[in-house]
């Protein structure tokens, strides 16, 4: 930077998760939990306990989810729908590749978020 140019580099703005939080469903893979680990977004499966993986900002409500086993080779984009608060309703997915195998049937799953019980006081 050059003194007195006023210009200057901002620290990257870390992303706002919470939106995306929570517990969501699909009919055949069942539960999946979205959930913090540090200040990093990532994705579990229950049913399926290698579905793994950091969920990285791609490009608006599109991430991509990057599986820690990497010998899935199977990474996928996964497309949040967004309510009118923008919070994450649910999302749908689909591999990155055209070489993923087409056994992981990402493109099927429709997962829809599972609302958090009411709390009673």
């Amino acid at each position: 930077m050059e003194a007195g140019s006023g210009s200057y580099q901002k620290a990257p703005k870390r992303p706002d998760y919470t939106p995306f939080l929570g517990r969501y469903h699909d009919a055949w893979l069942g539960d999946v939990n979205l959930y913090l680990q540090g200040n990093q977004l990532w994705l579990k499966s229950v049913r399926a306990p290698r579905l793994v993986g950091q969920v990285l900002p791609y490009r608006g409500s599109t991430y991509v989810v990057r599986w820690k086993a990497r010998s899935l080779n199977a990474d996928a984009f996964a497309a949040f729908a967004l309510d009118e608060q923008g919070h994450a309703s649910g999302f749908k997915m689909k591999p990155i590749s055209a070489l993923t195998d087409f056994s992981y049937d990402f493109q099927d799953l429709d997962l829809k978020r599972v609302p958090e019980p009411a709390v009673v006081n």
